[in-house]
């Protein structure tokens, strides 16, 4: 009987290795598949349609979990890290790597495909990424099972204020 799954990808030789836990947790490889993917930098297409190209920033909503001292339970938050493009890849769809900024999550790289980008967990403006893990926050403190539960950080907020800001900064003085 399988216990689990899991898919693991050697980003330097572009191997992709497939594989299933069984009862006894035995590793069985399943399948090893060399990837075909192009790397490259930008191409005209991509910057006229999306606006950016290996360089740019583009911001990622995580989930993240921490804890308060003294409460032994987790506490979850939606959080917005800033990510720098590397390159794109083509293969049967277009994808890009991002890296994110932050020096304690510099490890962390990420594959989103093209056409996520603006659309789900990855923005080119800070704005969109705030209003997405809004609404993310929203569904998750919705959820019945959370009705006890204290609220959660909003450390997304900072992003939506600052529009307010400014819009209250470009309005016209009333007399």
């Amino acid at each position: 009987m399988i216990r689990g799954s899991f898919c693991y990808y050697i980003e330097k030789s572009d191997i992709m290795i497939i594989g299933v836990f069984t009862d006894n947790s035995e590793f069985k490889n399943v399948k090893t598949e060399v990837l075909q993917m192009e790397k490259f930098s930008s191409s005209n297409y991509i910057s006229k349609k999306y606006g950016i190209e290996a360089g740019s920033t583009v911001y990622v909503v995580r989930e993240h979990l921490y804890y308060i001292p003294g409460d032994p339970i987790p506490r979850q938050e939606f959080c917005i890290y800033e990510a720098q493009i590397e390159y794109f890849r083509k293969g049967g769809y277009t994808d890009f790597k991002t890296k994110i900024k932050k020096p304690a999550l510099q490890n962390n790289i990420d594959f989103f495909k093209l056409t996520d980008l603006n659309n789900n967990f990855v923005f080119s403006d800070k704005r969109s990424a705030a209003l997405f893990a809004k609404e993310l926050t929203d569904k998750f403190e919705a959820k019945s099972y959370r009705k006890n539960c204290p609220m959660m950080r909003r450390t997304w907020a900072v992003y939506l204020e600052d529009d307010k800001k400014e819009g209250e900064m470009n309005e016209k003085p009333k007399m």
